[in-house]
């Protein structure tokens, strides 16, 4: 248990970018702003964008977008026993810089689809959070 009577100093960036079709792209960009936020900012907590592997389709449920879902974590002591590309590249790379990195990703679980969030500080998986109601349904607006 860390010891709370002693400051930690953290530093929190947050990474903006216009996500793309492509995952490599994408993949390529988020690490570039991670690396940066890193070594020339000195965050040590850097949050990439929402579902950043691909471009964001959450506003309409459609169900062509449900072929983009990619499998989670499986327990906390395999944290990738999954196939996960993005979830590896992206433990891997908070395990180098040593720092946490909250990595959103569209999740299939058995039937159910999630807009997740792994969590990884220093390449150590921490949990999981899962919002269910992402794709939502199509909300009118009057205006």
């Amino acid at each position: 248990m860390p010891n709370v009577s002693s400051p930690r100093h953290v530093t929190v960036a947050a990474t903006q970018f216009p996500v793309t079709n492509s995952p490599v792209k994408n993949r390529l960009l988020a690490e570039s702003l991670i690396r940066l936020a890193s070594t020339e900012g000195g965050a040590n907590i850097i949050l990439p964008p929402e579902l950043f592997d691909d471009a964001y389709f959450c506003q309409y449920q459609d169900v062509d977008n449900f072929s983009l879902a990619r499998p989670g974590p499986s327990s906390t002591l395999s944290p990738l026993g999954c196939d996960n590309p993005l979830l590896s590249r992206f433990r891997d790379l908070s395990e180098e810089l040593g720092v946490v990195l909250p990595i959103s990703f569209f999740e299939k679980a058995g039937m159910a689809h999630y807009n997740s969030v792994a969590v990884f500080d220093c390449g150590r998986y921490l949990g999981i959070y899962r919002k269910s109601h992402v794709p939502g349904e199509s909300i009118s607006r009057a205006i």
